[in-house]
């Protein structure tokens, strides 16, 4: 059978993720990023996990169709749960909200604990999942941004070390931004300008409310100028 073809957003999860390591696949679907790690010899195992038995099922029949049943072990699993005791130095969780995904993390001591490579792509509120990682001391070391059919995506890789230390040294507007910056892979400039747009809509809605929030205002106008300065940087 041939190699797996990824969507971009999942090529830039497999780049991130760490040449050898035991990666966890958390809500796996049919363990397309798993078994595209293991043909590019990236990784030589890895655990397909979630927790509904329809993807689980998919999961089964495409790894045996690639004939990795020997390389990729299929995991029911609520999260992390029934994942820690494989020792993975990789968890991948993609495709959920942030709520959930800060949720998954919360949920166990091991992401701490192991100091395993995280790399999360978040479909809703990073800046929840940011503050997240950020208040418990993960370390940020990096993060991507793709736009695929008018979408953009948040690709965070973040670590639990003793010293916590991000690759960015911005002080504003770090959940909400992170250290994205105009000249971030692949969508940077672009995910920049649409944040910009949004605050200014955010902004203006605002305003026209009977019940004008003051802080709320501050906090997107504190955004909004956050983005402009980072634009202005390119």
């Amino acid at each position: 059978m041939p190699s797996i073809l990824l969507p971009r957003r999942l090529e830039v999860i497999c780049d991130l993720v760490p040449s050898g390591a035991l990666i966890a696949d958390i809500g796996t679907d049919h363990a397309h990023l798993p078994i595209s790690l293991i043909q590019s010899s990236k990784c030589t195992n890895a655990f397909a996990c979630d927790i509904v038995d329809g993807p689980l099922a998919a999961a089964k029949k495409n790894i045996s169709a690639h004939k990795l049943d020997d390389k990729i072990e299929v995991i029911k699993s609520d999260g992390l749960e029934n994942v820690v005791s494989r020792k993975p130095d990789c968890i991948v969780i993609a495709g959920m909200g942030g709520e959930t995904i800060r949720d998954i993390l919360s949920a166990t001591d091991y992401p701490v604990l192991s100091g395993s490579t995280l790399i999360l792509q978040p479909m809703t509120h990073s800046e929840l999942l940011r503050e997240h990682l950020i208040k418990r001391g993960f370390s940020i070391h990096d993060e991507r941004v793709v736009k695929e059919q008018n979408r953009f995506y948040v690709i965070i890789k973040a670590q639990f070390k003793a010293e916590q230390k991000h690759y960015f040294n911005f002080a504003n507007a770090v959940y909400e931004l992170g250290g994205i910056s105009a000249k971030t892979l692949d969508a940077g400039k672009e995910y920049l300008i649409w944040r910009q747009k949004l605050a200014e809509k955010t902004i203006a809605q605002i305003k026209k409310s009977a019940s004008e929030n003051p802080s709320l205002l501050e906090h997107h106008e504190k955004v909004l100028f956050e983005t402009e300065q980072r634009l202005l940087k390119n």
